[in-house]
């Protein structure tokens, strides 16, 4: 065999060591199909140790390889190594998106949660509410405000620390999308205030959750928080239709109910 044709074949060789190291790297990063890069990448090194034991064989004086197919072995052996480094980047550039995405997801729950209650934020929440509004407008449909204060929250605080106001804030939360639907938009709104925003409901079975959240807060925050805490609160209900002229106006109007409902020590939830 020629100096060319044993240049093909060793050229060839390093194009299959370099395919072997991009397909380690690649089923490193991929992370999938282990069992099957395993055998691609045994099949590379058997023809590299055959390719190998056949030039030397050739220059021992045994005619094994020829010009031929040392053209071919190195053509198979390029599209080999490109196809294995074309698969490395691709999989990189996947490993990038996918950090992107869970960047943006990260940063989208930051911008939509709070933190301490775990609920939407309010500027999450008037978003939904003003997008659900032009929807009104549009099918003439109707959805129900829950507007939520707790109750004593100063004096929790003064009697027994900033703190517990936290834990009693990651309480309701907590309360609160347990007992809301999936579908409900809950949200932290101000100090002490918590928003819902509820869709195919009747004010009348909004009243009735109202009364139910008004009497588990008490003894879930007692059971979550601390034996000693009296925690209550008021609850305002309104509705929001197309009559309403903004969608603001459906807010406070729940607002105003909930101030009802404190101005009147037999109410703890008040209907607008």
């Amino acid at each position: 065999m020629d100096f060319i044709s044993a240049a093909m074949v060793v050229g060839g060789m390093c194009f299959l060591v370099g395919s072997v190291m991009f397909s380690v790297k690649t089923r490193k990063r991929a992370n999938l199909y282990t069992l099957y890069w395993c055998v691609y990448i045994g099949f590379i090194l058997f023809f590299i140790f055959s390719y190998g034991a056949a030039l030397l064989l050739s220059y021992s004086g045994y005619f094994v390889l020829n010009a031929f197919y040392a053209v071919a072995l190195l053509l198979g052996t390029l599209v080999v190594f490109v196809s294995n480094f074309l698969c490395f980047v691709t999989v990189e550039k996947l490993k990038r998106i996918e950090k992107y995405v869970q960047n943006y997801s990260d940063l989208r729950d930051l911008a939509e949660l709070d933190k301490l209650t775990g609920c939407n934020t309010k500027a999450y929440f008037l978003k939904v509410l003003e997008s659900r509004y032009k929807q009104i407008k549009l099918d003439s449909s109707r959805v129900v405000i829950l507007f939520i204060e707790l109750k004593n929250l100063k004096e929790i605080g003064e009697s027994m620390g900033a703190k517990t106001i936290d834990l009693a804030l990651k309480a309701v939360g907590k309360l609160l999308l347990q007992r809301f639907r999936r579908m409900d938009v809950v949200a932290y709104y101000e100090t002490g205030q918590f928003v819902v925003l509820m869709e195919k409901l009747s004010l009348d079975n909004a009243k009735k959750v109202a009364h139910e959240i008004t009497n588990a807060i008490r003894p879930f925050a007692k059971q979550q928080v601390s034996a000693a805490i009296e925690l209550e609160c008021f609850i305002g209900v309104s509705e929001i239709s197309n009559d309403l002229a903004t969608y603001t106006e459906g807010l406070h109007n729940a607002e105003a109910a909930c101030s009802e409902a404190k101005s009147s020590d037999a109410l703890a939830v008040h209907v607008f």
